[in-house]
């Protein structure tokens, strides 16, 4: 289902299927919430992902791509290169300070204060433009109108709608509905781990959402 059509499966199960005010923007909210947040912090596991990017001269850092959680490994290769060879090394943090210019070979992932949410930040700053690619764990993202999430397309709408149902019920005071649908949801996200672990053939391990790790401590952690 898209955004629009869970928002109003949500708006039905709430008893007004025709909100177009307070109501439907608390449902809106929540929707979103539920896909981005709640169902990932029950158990809805990471996805993997890569996306490639350029560098910019003279500029030490590029934006982490949507949705990203955590990285596994960054390369950078050559205008001409065909392959990217070796990952990047993680730098130290007495490194941030070298400034020095030439063609990446370390990184790190941290706050960006000019891009207001992370970056990825190279190690000697790029002195030119090079092709880059990032392997790395990304989340749900926020959806609107005709968009569906990933989950709604691999799995299905139940514990999306459940969610936001309950919490949509809870915000407005309405206990016995949000009871109702609390029950529903828990039910929804026990089947949507057990699909998971079904799928996926071994216990989901979270991965570690903050750290910068070498590559050495994240061998065989995805195996």
């Amino acid at each position: 289902m898209t955004f629009d059509q869970i928002v109003a499966q949500v708006l039905r199960n709430l008893g007004n299927p025709d909100d177009s005010g307070e109501i439907l923007t608390t449902v809106q909210t929540w929707v979103n919430f539920i896909i981005t947040e709640d169902l990932h912090a029950r158990g809805l596991g990471y996805y993997e992902a890569n996306a490639t990017f350029d560098t910019v001269a003279d500029q030490e850092y590029v934006a982490v791509p949507t949705g990203f959680v955590s990285s596994r490994n960054v390369f950078i290769k050559q205008s001409g290169d065909t392959s990217y060879g070796d990952p990047l090394g993680i730098y130290d943090v007495p490194e941030t300070w070298d400034l020095s210019a030439g063609k990446p070979c370390k990184h790190r992932i941290e706050y960006n204060a000019t891009l207001a949410a992370l970056g990825i930040h190279f190690r000697p700053i790029p002195d030119a433009v090079y092709n880059g690619k990032i392997y790395y764990w990304r989340k749900e993202t926020a959806i609107s109108g005709a968009q569906s999430s990933i989950l709604s397309t691999v799995y299905g709408d139940m514990p999306i709608i459940a969610g936001a149902t309950f919490r949509s019920a809870r915000e407005m005071g309405r206990a016995d509905t949000a009871a109702t649908w609390k029950d529903d949801y828990d039910k929804a996200i026990g089947a949507m781990c057990e699909w998971i672990r079904n799928r996926q053939g071994a216990e989901y391990i979270s991965p570690d959402m903050y750290a910068n790790r070498g590559d050495e401590e994240t061998e065989g952690a995805y195996d």
